[in-house]
């Protein structure tokens, strides 16, 4: 199918494609499928396609990925979805479709289909004959019918439905997408089924989908019975560059950090329950909050009777640097060049793990939730105007709201004086982070990342060198061989701690000098600002790319100063004097290496979600003053540390929507961040389709790409806890304790990657079920959304086996006050409900009867829950009654 000159393989090929895979995995229908990249056909060779299909889940739904690749290159995914099993029972086939039989259908319109497809041309989309496959075409309101036939001697077996006739069914559409503005590709398929195979000519309707969300396609033949229907077809605008980035460029893995903004409640006056604020709050004035110097000092008011605070605050102030006591100070720098922002940034970074590791290891405080707020921590609107002091505390921050979802918020601002009511009305968003800009108050959300504006190929190298760091590292090395390999590179400065004495380097040397670039190889720790001088000194370089880093995980319970720093220093420090060093010089790159450890905040990886939240600022910080920056924040690389991950981990992420990226999918993202308009770029592997099944957390962050109506993490919402809290807690003694074991189980299964609970001794510890910190926090926080019960983050240990938790579990249970609100609510819909009964004449003598059997049980139950006898000779009374009489008697028994 031709598309501004490029031979695309029509969308309508992929989904017949993944319908035979479907077939074959007897899933009959494609519940979704998106194409995620065109496929472009090279001008010579042949490219190979592979589908892979996976296992069938309880719904029997599976996941498919579509892949191809040209001659020897790497295989790349085009597109993905799901596939479900065929409901219909053939009962379609059998059917008619009554909008084909009358042909044409009264009352449509006729189309010039030469006119249709000389527009078509004009936008990009130059049809030859064996495409042009509309013979005729009417209009009638919002429905497009035509008739769609295939050139003589098209060989159809093999297919399920030609894919020139399902294209071609679009045709008219795809001009109304355009509207003359350039080609809109079909992207987006939802539930495809396939009738009957072996169609030459076809009668098309394509209307409105059920959803809105597109249109709906169906093909029938000239009998009327159905061939195909497609009851969604999403169309997108074909992106400039787009067909060039995808003959050979993944471009589906750049994200940015949108800043959205969102309607807070306006503070009014004091908080419901007091705010504690601990150290100095910088003048951020929240109405009726009480000081204390440090956590100890609250502890000991809240032992010796003062009310558990509702919120405990700490600031990040600027002022006078402190390693000690938190919201005492940063060196007032701005962001300047002048002080030791490095030590600034770490002594911050330490100053607020001790009030973190504090707030969350008191006991007194388990009923408080703890925000902490910094000063421009983040780029969120500011064009780049960052407090570098402040960045690193972002990641920590955001990491601990990782490990602890319901007691940790993070709240950024403009300015901290005066800022305490819009902050007391963000933590009432019930969100893990929020900024204050402008007097908005705005939520992170990740978003598709604008393509570079020259399509992200690589520049022709300069004369000079780029530089390296952490050139021993898996990255590291790919990073300069493809630097090399692309041209993007003349010479090669590559630094390490161990130099030429590391493992690989003399190897990695020989192979590029045998390729012929100019290499040089250096022993230099990059955090140690004499020594990186000493390296750089005459040096002419073009670029920068510092890939460094250390990993030392653990919860931020068992975090040391030492642990911190030993992670924090080879990114901070070094990406500091990195910046300083070269901030004269005419470089055409300056990338950093960061992590979604720092955007996500990835539970156990607190110390390096700081470092990396650093770089993102420093990036920004760049832009801001006119040079160029960037900073990569990856999700995980099949090479490099994820590579180390053990299986407990790969899981973790998994559930989080992410997969590690191949190396040709990596570096493609990193060539196409090159000329990226964004200075922070999530580059990663995300897994939507995952995240899109029921039941599925998904993260705040991700909620602008995933469709609505899914949990936020780390907590299934208020009101579905409240709803299955109150279940619970109505039930008998005995059958508590079965169902609160079964969700304890269940959800132990889950983190684990069991089949089901009743693969779960119940008895046995859960260290030695398979537990380690970082599960025992998931499976403590899918307990605390599931139930909106707050438990103690070591409440795995304390009660170390599942039959104990659930002891425990139903002890708390038993003594909640059950909230009647949301039955209240339920009768409030069954209200609306017999309104709408009364209205169409519905089955008002036995809808009567149960609602009265229902109200003479409630009447009668005793407090254990059994029902006494009761006179049921009333019952004839009630089944006459009238519809007024009815509403009176639900009003005065039940108070709705």
């Amino acid at each position: 199918s031709p598309v501004t000159g490029r031979a695309v393989v029509p969308a309508s090929a992929l989904v017949d494609i993944v319908v035979r895979a479907g077939d074959e995995a007897g899933c009959g229908r494609v519940e979704e499928l998106t194409v995620e990249l065109p496929l472009v056909l090279p001008e010579r060779g042949a490219v190979r396609i592979q589908v892979a299909v996976g296992e069938a889940d309880p719904a029997g739904l599976r996941e498919v990925a579509l892949f191809a690749r040209a001659a020897e290159g790497e295989w790349v995914r085009h597109a993905s979805g799901t596939l479900a099993p065929d409901d219909t029972d053939g009962g379609a086939d059998a059917s008619t479709e009554t909008w084909a039989v009358q042909w044409p259908p009264t009352g449509a319109e006729p189309v010039d289909v030469d006119v249709m497809y000389e527009r078509l041309a004009v936008v990009g989309h130059a049809y030859g004959p064996a495409f042009r496959a509309v013979r005729t075409a009417w209009r009638r309101g919002d429905e497009v019918f035509a008739e769609v036939a295939l050139a003589g001697g098209t060989e159809v077996s093999g297919f399920g439905v030609h894919p020139v006739l399902l294209d071609a069914a679009l045709h008219p559409v795809g001009l109304e997408q355009a509207d003359g503005e350039g080609p809109f590709l079909p992207f987006g398929w939802g539930d495809v089924r396939v009738h009957a195979s072996g169609a030459l000519v076809t009668r098309v309707r394509v209307a409105p989908s059920a959803s809105g969300e597109g249109v709906s396609v169906a093909l029938a033949d000239e009998g009327g019975r159905p061939v195909a229907s497609v009851g969604s077809v999403v169309f997108g605008p074909l992106a400039e560059g787009a067909l060039d980035r995808a003959a050979g460029v993944v471009r589906d893995g750049l994200f940015r950090v949108d800043w959205v903004p969102v309607e807070a409640q306006e503070a009014a006056g004091e908080t419901a329950r007091p705010w504690a604020v601990l150290g100095d709050d910088g003048g951020l004035a929240v109405p009726g909050a009480v000081a204390y110097a440090d956590v100890p000092e609250l502890v000991a008011a809240v032992e010796a009777g003062a009310a558990v605070p509702e919120v405990v605050l700490v600031c990040c102030v600027p002022g006078t640097a402190s390693e000690a006591a938190p919201g005492t100070g940063l060196p007032g720098t701005d962001g300047g060049d002048s002080a030791d922002v490095p030590a600034a940034a770490r002594a911050a970074v330490l100053g607020m793990l001790s009030a973190v590791r504090g707030c969350l290891s008191a006991g007194a405080l388990d009923g408080s939730r703890l925000v902490v707020v910094t000063e421009r921590g983040v780029d969120a609107g500011r064009d780049g105007d960052v407090r570098l002091e402040s960045a690193g505390v972002v990641g920590l921050v955001r990491a601990a709201a990782g490990e602890h979802p319901e007691r940790v918020v993070l709240a950024d601002v403009e300015v901290l004086a005066g800022s305490g009511p819009l902050v007391v009305s963000g933590t009432a968003l019930e969100e893990r982070e929020f900024a204050v800009r402008d007097g908005v108050v705005r939520v992170p959300r990740l978003a598709r990342a604008a393509a570079p504006d020259d399509g992200g190929a690589p520049a022709v190298a300069r004369p000079g060198s780029v530089l390296v760091t952490g050139a021993s590292g898996a990255l590291g090395g790919l990073v300069a061989r493809h630097l090399a390999a692309t041209g993007r590179a003349e010479r090669l400065l590559l630094v390490s701690r161990r130099g030429a004495a590391a493992a690989g380097m003399p190897a990695l040397a020989a192979e590029l000098a045998g390729a012929g670039t100019g290499v040089r190889v250096v022993a230099c720790d990059a955090a140690d600002r004499g020594q990186l001088a000493g390296v750089l000194d005459g040096v002419p370089l073009t670029g920068v790319v510092h890939t460094a880093g250390v990993l030392d995980d653990g919860v931020i319970g068992s975090l040391t100063s030492e642990r911190v720093e030993q992670v924090v220093r080879p990114k901070v420090d070094a990406a500091w004097h990195l910046h300083e060093l070269t901030r004269h010089l005419e470089l055409d790159t300056f990338t950093l290496f960061s992590s979604v450890a720092g955007v996500w905040g990835t539970p156990g990886q607190a110390n390096y979600a700081a470092g990396n939240t650093f770089l993102d600022a420093l990036a920004a910080h760049r832009r801001h003053l006119g040079l160029p920056g960037v900073s990569l924040a990856w999700g995980p690389w099949e090479q490099g540390m994820a590579g180390e991950l053990v299986e407990a981990d790969r899981r973790r992420m998994a559930r989080q929507g992410l997969k590690p990226l191949p190396a040709s999918e990596g570096l493609a993202l990193f060539d196409a961040s090159a000329r990226a308009a964004d200075p922070l770029l999530v580059a990663a592997k995300l897994d939507l389709t995952t995240l899109r099944r029921p039941g599925s957390v998904v993260p705040e962050l991700l909620t602008g790409l995933v469709r609505p109506g899914r949990r936020t993490a780390g907590r299934s919402g208020p009101e579905a806890g409240r709803n299955l809290l109150n279940q619970l807690a109505a039930l008998p003694p005995e059958q508590l304790e079965d169902a609160v074991l079964n969700l304890v189980l269940s959800q132990a299964a889950l983190v684990l990657n069991r089949p089901g609970s009743e693969s779960i001794e119940a008895a046995r510890y859960f260290r030695q079920l398979g537990f380690d910190s970082l599960t025992a926090l998931e499976f403590r926080n899918r307990i605390t959304g599931a139930l909106g019960l707050r438990l103690p983050a070591a409440v795995v240990f304390d009660y170390p086996t599942p039959v104990e938790l659930a002891r425990y579990l139903r002890d708390r249970i038993a003594e909640q006050e059950i909230d009647y609100e949301p039955v209240l609510n339920e009768l409030d819909r069954l209200r609306s409900l017999l309104t709408a009964i009364v209205r169409r004449g519905g089955q008002k003598a036995k809808i009567t009867s149960r609602l009265e059997h229902l109200l003479e049980e409630f009447r009668g139950a005793d407090a254990g829950g059994a029902s006494t006898d009761r006179d049921t000779s009333s019952d004839e009374d009630i089944i006459g009654a009238t519809d007024d009489e009815m509403f009176d008697l639900i009003e005065k028994e039940l108070g709705i």
